[in-house]
């Protein structure tokens, strides 16, 4: 693999092209970045920001500038000798007419050259049920909503088009409708009936079949020519859970790209692992960022704002109990046609006083599973998968209703079958496999993780509310010490689909450290707005749930400079409009109730002219906001020294202080990045100049500063941190919890990364003194004298240690050299 400092992730489209971006690469390679990883470039939709809606994978999109942009992009990296690192999705395509595969099936059915590509169950009457209608048909053809427009050949319904299948009479809509090889059914009457495997519950998103070596052959033909170009270093695989054999199908990839990185888009959860065989580099990051983050979380302040967060919005339910059965919820409302074809499925192989209980004890299983997926294959049940089973349906027993059906259904996921139903239990283990994963994407990442707002910076996708990933120093060693198999996973702190930006998890992160005062702040803005909540079907709006995550989101994304406030005013109705929806309890997406939507963003929208609020609020945000600046440092340092790959999301050398998609994919003022570059690379690491950045805090160069330098550190030293060892270093004195260090070497070449953690009580910015007596100790073999790259000032070593105060003296983090 070639990637060998960091990774920059740039959202490709319309305003992101390859032009804009080649003009980019100069200032990224000053920024200390190796390889640029881009979204996907493959054809997509019209109008698609993101790329994620293939139309075509074997051609470059020309909306981006096509072959001839791209190429003159690898033109441009390779002058700065800099790499790509390509985003491609396997799992599915748009199913709308300007897909020609997905057209050219729904035209001629099973005769159609693409029939096989996609994932659809033909056994019924051959036809592709399509559940896009908003009453039932015969009200909508007569209504005139569905026509036939002979001109261009297809059936239209308001702004969806369906090809017209060879010979159809195109004078009669019912006529032509009865001769097509689809169905045009309700949306929600008829969702049972859908027959095509989507990418989780999005009907316009269809499931790709790549256990079928033909279809993985033609899908890949772009990324087979690509990767044999020395531009890219890795391939980025979109959503490897949706396929149904990923390790046949990295396999295959792997022979397709010979020495090229594979990266997956994969959720650990948990002490989850990839699998062994996996033949890939990493992750894209998500157990990294949840590793970090709960560094910075006081686990005695989160009990408090835990019993805080039950009080003031009387919710005594753990967040377990949310989760299953926010889990269970999704599985009734989002797939009830995978749960039926499931239920068919299994229903011959288990007896036949089980089967009235069969989709239920699916929905119970389901939800109590702790991970994505399992991973059984024709070779066998993996001892660990095994054992999620088996504990998943012991939970599923305890929590849900219990029946025999779960026994039946125990036994058939872990193949303990008669030989001659094993094939059919493979496939329904398979289906199974591929049915988990939308359902604890949907039921955790979309619904409880937007219902649980005890602290809503750990809530991250792998993460778990209950707790920090890493609640200690010692349990983030054991991590990273871990992560050395995997020199080329990607260290994450932001991503295009993280819920907040990296910035303002920081910002919440230290309320974990006020608690007791957040608890009060809290209780008096109830207080103090009331006059500005609405009643709602009888009841006040927002709920104090909606309220504690308002309150929240202002102290984590208030903007640094007023003049930005407009536009977060207007962020904030789009965002709080999507964080209703998805927690599915007063509001849905299915089910939109405007009236408490209206309450919810009118309240949100209402305290930015509250002056009573504002006289109570701006003060605590802005002493919040400013002690956050020691952990956004740190989060820095840690990303670029741990072992693998540091990866920075497009803009986040600045303050990140976005919201969930698609508010952190609006466009980057890069201009404003690469002056402040510039101007920085000007400037000495004088006390002065030092101190100027940081009490400057705001205007985020001392971020820009501090990942600029340890990233062209990193650059010069490459091996030393893909190859070189991970060693804890052991901290002393009255604040030794609240040091973060770690020495890499690899022959004779040193680092030390050092980073302060929980210093609320410290103040900003916590320098020099106030670290009493604390110190860091050295490994004994290391050479000597050490010099901080972030300051460029030689350090001392006493009796083999280092005086935090020394070493925090300038700066409130340190990168030594040595």
């Amino acid at each position: 693999m070639n990637v060998s400092a960091a990774t920059y992730r740039l959202q490709c489209n319309r305003e992101l092209d390859f032009d804009r971006i080649r003009g980019l690469v100069p200032f990224l390679e000053r920024l200390g970045i190796s390889d640029i990883y881009l979204a996907p470039i493959t054809a997509a939709g019209p109008g698609s920001d993101h790329g994620y809606d293939v139309i075509d994978p074997t051609r470059i999109d020309s909306k981006l500038g096509g072959e001839a942009g791209f190429l003159a992009l690898v033109d441009e990296l390779a002058a700065h000798g800099m790499h790509l690192v390509l985003d491609f999705v396997p799992n599915h395509m748009l199913a709308t007419i300007e897909n020609p595969w997905w057209a050219d099936q729904l035209a001629n059915g099973r005769d159609s050259a693409c029939a096989h590509i996609f994932d659809i169950d033909w056994t019924d009457d051959g036809k592709v049920v399509l559940p896009v209608l908003a009453r039932p048909l015969a009200e909508a053809i007569a209504a005139g909503e569905v026509r036939l427009d002979a001109g261009d050949n297809v059936l239209r319904y308001h702004d969806h088009a369906f090809p017209l299948a060879p010979g159809t009479d195109a004078s009669d809509v019912a006529r032509a409708l009865a001769h097509q090889h689809y169905e045009l059914e309700h949306w929600r009457q008829d969702a049972a009936r859908r027959n095509y495997r989507r990418f989780f519950e999005v009907d316009h998103l269809a499931g790709v079949r790549q256990e079928d070596e033909r279809v993985f052959e033609e899908t890949h033909a772009l990324i087979r020519r690509l990767a044999a170009s020395d531009a890219v270093s890795a391939v980025r695989i979109d959503h490897i859970d949706g396929l149904l054999d990923p390790a046949q199908y990295l396999d295959r990839l792997e022979r397709l790209a010979p020495d090229r990185g594979i990266l997956v888009e994969k959720i650990l959860a948990g002490d989850e692992q990839l699998p062994a065989a996996w033949p890939v580099d990493g992750t894209t990051g998500y157990e990294f960022l949840n590793a970090v983050n709960g560094l910075f979380v006081d686990p005695a302040g989160l009990a408090q704002l835990q019993r805080g967060y039950t009080s003031f919005t009387g919710r005594d339910a753990s967040f377990a109990d949310m989760a299953f059965e926010s889990k269970r919820q999704v599985a009734r409302e989002l797939f009830p046609a995978e749960l039926r074809q499931l239920s068919d499925d299994l229903a011959p192989l288990v007896p036949d006083e089980t089967r009235g209980a069969l989709t239920r004890s699916l929905i119970d299983l389901a939800a109590a599973f702790p991970v994505y997926r399992t991973y059984v294959d024709a070779d066998g049940v993996p001892e660990h998968d095994r054992v999620t089973v088996v504990e998943a349906t012991a939970e599923a027993r305890r929590r849900g209703h219990g029946s025999e059906a779960l026994d039946a259904l125990e036994r058939v996921l872990l193949l303990d079958v008669d030989l001659a139903q094993r094939d059919a239990a493979m496939r329904c283990v398979q289906r199974w496999q591929q049915f988990t994963g939308p359902i604890a994407a949907k039921g955790l990442e979309d619904t409880a993780l937007y219902r649980y707002n005890a602290l809503v910076s750990m809530n991250e996708v792998g993460a778990d509310p209950k707790g920090p990933s890493a609640t200690n120093v010692a349990a983030f060693h054991d991590f990273n010490r871990g992560r050395l198999a995997k020199p080329y996973t990607l260290n994450a702190t932001s991503t295009h689909d993280t819920k907040r930006g990296e910035d303002v998890r920081a910002r919440l992160n230290v309320l974990s450290e006020l608690a007791g005062e957040w608890g009060d702040r809290q209780s008096r803005w109830h207080e103090l707005t009331r006059d500005l909540k609405t009643a709602v079907h009888g009841e006040p709006a927002p709920t104090p749930n909606d309220e504690t995550l308002i309150y929240q989101t202002l102290v984590g994304a208030w903007p640094v400079d007023d003049v930005d406030l407009p536009a977060f005013r207007q962020r904030l109705h789009d965002y709080f409009r999507k964080t209703a929806r998805e927690a599915k309890e007063r509001t849905s997406w299915l089910d939109p109730d405007d009236a408490y939507e209206s309450a919810l963003t009118g309240f949100a929208n209402a305290l930015f002219d509250h002056a009573a609020f504002l006289e109570d609020f701006r003060p605590f945000q802005e002493r919040v906001a400013e002690l956050a600046v020691t952990n956004s440092l740190a989060q820095v340092v840690l990303k670029v020294a741990s072992p693998g790959m540091p990866d920075v999301y497009q803009g986040t050398e600045l303050w990140d202080l976005n919201l969930v998609d698609p508010d952190n994919r609006r466009p980057v003022d890069f201009a404003k990045r690469e002056r402040t570059l510039a101007d920085l690379a000007q400037s000495e690491a004088r006390p002065a100049v030092l101190r100027e950045l940081l009490e400057g805090w705001p205007d985020a160069r001392v971020k820009l500063w501090v990942l600029s330098r340890a990233l062209a550190f990193r650059r010069h030293h490459e091996a030393l941190f893909t190859e070189g060892e991970y060693l804890p270093l052991e901290t002393t004195g009255a604040l030794a919890d609240c040091v973060v260090a770690f020495a890499r070497r690899n022959g004779d070449q040193w680092a030390v990364a050092a980073v302060p953690r929980l210093t609320a009580p410290l103040g900003y910015p916590p320098l020099g003194e106030v670290w009493e007596d604390t110190a860091i100790r050295l490994p004994s073999d290391a050479t000597v004298p050490w010099r901080n790259v972030l300051t460029e000032e030689d350090l001392n070593v006493e009796a083999g240690a280092i005086a935090a105060a020394a070493l925090f003296a300038r700066l409130p983090v340190a990168l030594l050299s040595a």
